[in-house]
């Protein structure tokens, strides 16, 4: 919709308020595209703003339309997924409290924590979604990993260390991921999986992958795309941007950008499952222990908070908010470290260093769930439901 500004207008990023960051000044007589408006700051009596088709954001007190005649505010979708159910009994218990509260509504799978034959976890989690009547309403989808435990198959050579364990993904040589040897077992890691999931729970609503593994080289993630037949993928451009930056430091070899991946994707019939992903509340680092959870919990929550109403103002209609949950005591660092050194030897790299973290977000989700505060944005509804 076009319109005509009437009076000085400043120009808002992110947020419908008089608080958020200023990038300008429209003047009387600029004309403006209008995508549509939000609810914001109440202003003179008026708390409508209007975002314009390039996420700039406008009070829409000073233009020549009236408020009556602005196109309404889009209906907008969340799938808030928790990460990493199927290795401890604590992180499923946190992942199932949260299911059955409706504070998420997407689960993300890992399936190698007891072997090819062993289904015990994967029915729990089955078997939970039916006795709560959650079953169409709760998106499950396959947390594929070759970084984390042991594999399903036995013949690996180049995925694994000499323990059996699969190698650390941060410390493999760049040309190691476009190995042929490497990506065919990789493939027949991911067959094995996926065949798992599917006995279960059949086609997974999602494709994602621990530590986001899948994007760390351009034939990797081509070779993930060949075998998860057109299975929508977790969108790699995160929010906050440094996070997937952060990965790319220390790692030794080079990622891709996101826009290479954009670029491959078109190729192939897997599609990204959301227009933006939120990480932003994730951590700290498992170098940083905490020492106050209140302000840790607070801190998280603030941060969630800011993304999503970014994203109630932005032009993108679904966002997805990751999750790492426990439900656990609000113990220290030291403490989850000596309680879980057995299974970390049995299960490598998903690290009980960052449990006080996993600890923090499961009472920030408790306390508050952003995208209750918006009228126009809802869970995003289980595929053919």
């Amino acid at each position: 919709m076009k319109a005509v500004v009437k009076k000085h207008l400043n120009v808002r990023l992110n947020e419908a308020h008089v608080n958020a960051p200023k990038l300008g000044v429209l003047n009387p007589g600029e004309e403006i595209s209008i995508s549509h408006t939000i609810k914001g700051q109440s202003i003179e009596g008026n708390n409508i703003w209007c975002v314009l088709h390039d996420k700039r954001i406008i009070w829409s007190g000073g233009l020549s339309v009236s408020v009556d005649d602005l196109p309404g505010a889009p209906q907008k979708y969340v799938l808030a997924t928790a990460d990493d159910y199927g290795v401890y009994d604590e992180i499923d218990e946190g992942i199932e409290h949260a299911l059955k509260n409706k504070w998420i509504n997407s689960v993300a799978v890992l399936v190698n924590k007891d072997g090819k034959d062993n289904y015990t976890r994967l029915e729990r989690l089955r078997n939970f979604l039916l006795n709560n009547n959650l079953t169409d309403k709760v998106h499950v989808g396959l947390h594929f990993t070759f970084a984390s435990g042991k594999p399903l198959e036995s013949s690996h050579k180049y995925i694994i260390n000499r323990k059996g364990f699969f190698r650390n993904p941060f410390f493999i040589d760049e040309s190691y991921y476009d190995q042929k040897a490497y990506l065919n077992e990789v493939k027949v890691e991911l067959t094995a999986q996926l065949d798992k999931f599917k006995n279960v729970f059949g086609k997974p609503d999602h494709f994602t992958s621990h530590f986001d593994t899948h994007t760390f080289s351009k034939k990797l993630f081509e070779q993930v795309l060949s075998s998860i037949d057109n299975t929508p993928i977790r969108n790699y451009h995160f929010i906050p941007k440094h996070k997937r930056i952060l990965l790319d430091v220390i790692n030794t070899a080079s990622f891709p950008s996101t826009r290479k991946l954009d670029k491959l994707l078109l190729s192939w019939p897997s599609k990204k499952i959301s227009d933006q992903t939120i990480v932003s509340h994730y951590g700290p680092p498992g170098f940083f222990a905490i020492w106050n959870y209140a302000r840790q919990i607070r801190k998280k929550r603030d941060k969630l908070c800011k993304h999503v109403s970014s994203f109630y103002s932005s032009n993108d209609n679904v966002v997805e908010v990751v999750y790492h949950l426990i439900k656990y005591g609000k113990l220290s660092q030291r403490k989850f470290r000596k309680i879980f050194k057995a299974q970390k030897k049995q299960y490598p790299h998903l690290n009980p260093d960052y449990f006080d973290g996993r600890v923090a977000e499961f009472h920030s989700l408790a306390a508050k769930r952003p995208w209750d505060a918006f009228d126009k944005i809802s869970f995003l509804p289980k595929p053919n439901q």
